[in-house]
């Protein structure tokens, strides 16, 4: 289908405006190569052949890596006449970084764009840790994906030139239609760490999934995903953060489960290693309650009336539990946060009285979607929508331990 007359001018400008940052990058870069002694003419022609290479991507559109939101569009370059707010894109995306992750796969008429940061994530994650792909998609469109990821083979997903595809599976070669398992992965699955933003499809492995907050740069991703298309990054003209995003937060967590895992959990018994290897849902399980361990919960307008008498499966509770809070039912002087759901309620007020933090529900689920304690200043309660949808919405469900 094609995009939207809205989404198809953004996203021609953002196009016109990566194919800008290009050429100013370029001549930069040469202008700086003269003044330092260099040939200039040669190496601005080499620079333009690295960095802003042409070709299905556009001048811009270099291929990267990472967990990408894709969009189905019209074929051709996409450059455009349409000048209207390209100066508000040249302000939202000051760096070229982030313009070269927008990818046009001519020949499937597809737009993608890659997750600022991918790039980094992926190499330092293959130091650690053997990397596979696993997707619903089709085979084919695994590899194209896995040409984006993996540009200069230097991951391993493509494998050895006899085996291609060896660390890619697409759906021909799962054992089931609506879910994914670990019987067509190498290895044993007790060694296997997920990184989904749809953990619905690991039912069996749910412990070991890690589940990134979903990445929506076209509005279509959005809808599809029933969350506002209006704040779609395209419509938005922001983008995610290349320091100190999602993928900066899921790396340190990766990084802390293998240290884990390696330091406290193999035994030193090298046979026993073998045959019978500790979970890795053990490491992911003691990581996770570091991030509010020590901390005594509230809720506030959070658990409906109906759930009260087991209010331990309301998903808040449970990630609460599940990132090593206790949480209470009753106001008392051990109590550390109030999380509410509303503004002006008995508890808030009780909280504020007493110096203790009251926040909204976002500075649990942004807690842990970060995989740390996040900053109580920038989540007040007043902040709150009085239902909390807006917290909801964005958490994935918390694992079943």
């Amino acid at each position: 289908s094609e995009l939207d007359a809205e989404s198809d001018g953004a996203l021609q400008r953002y196009v016109k405006h990566a194919q800008a940052a290009a050429q100013q990058s370029r001549e930069l870069l040469a202008a700086s190569r003269k003044g330092d002694g260099g040939d200039g003419q040669g190496e601005s022609e080499q620079a333009a052949g690295s960095n802003g290479e042409q070709g299905a991507c556009g001048d811009g559109g270099r291929r990267g890596h990472g967990g990408s939101g894709s969009e189905q569009g019209r074929g051709g370059e996409g450059g455009g006449s349409d000048t209207d707010g390209a100066a508000d894109f040249e302000a939202a995306f000051p760096s070229l970084r982030s313009a070269e992750l927008l990818c046009h796969l001519s020949d499937i008429c597809m737009w993608t764009k890659l997750r600022p940061f991918v790039f980094e994530f992926l190499k330092e994650m293959s130091t650690l840790f053997e990397l596979y792909v696993y997707t619903m998609g089709t085979k084919a469109y695994a590899q194209k994906m896995v040409t984006l990821l993996d540009p200069q083979g230097e991951l391993g997903l493509r494998g050895s030139s006899s085996s291609s595809s060896d660390r890619v599976i697409g759906r021909e070669d799962s054992t089931a239609n609506s879910l994914k398992d670990l019987d067509v992965v190498l290895g044993s699955d007790r060694t296997i760490l997920i990184l989904d933003d749809s953990p619905a499809v690991w039912s069996l492995y749910a412990p070991q999934v890690l589940v990134p907050r979903r990445y929506h740069f076209f509005p279509s991703s959005a809808s599809r995903d029933r969350s506002d298309p209006r704040r779609a990054h395209l419509l938005a003209s922001t983008d995610e953060p290349f320091e100190d995003g999602i993928l900066h937060s899921l790396a340190r967590a990766l990084r802390l489960i293998h240290d884990d895992y390696f330091s406290n959990r193999l035994p030193s018994n090298t046979s026993s290693r073998a045959h019978d290897p500790p979970s890795v849902a053990g490491s992911v399980a003691v990581v996770r309650r570091r991030v509010l361990a020590g901390l005594r919960i509230l809720f506030s307008h959070v658990i409906p009336q109906q759930q009260q008498q087991a209010p331990e499966a309301h998903p808040m509770h449970r990630l609460a539990t599940e990132l090593g809070a206790i949480v209470v039912t009753q106001i008392d002087p051990t109590v550390t946060h109030l999380v509410a759901a509303a503004d002006g309620t008995d508890k808030v007020r009780w909280a504020r009285s007493s110096g203790v933090a009251a926040v909204s529900l976002q500075w649990l689920t942004e807690s842990g979607a970060s995989w740390r304690r996040a900053d109580e200043a920038q989540f007040p309660v007043s902040r709150a929508r009085p239902d909390g949808t807006d917290q909801m919405a964005s958490l994935p469900p918390p694992r079943m331990m």
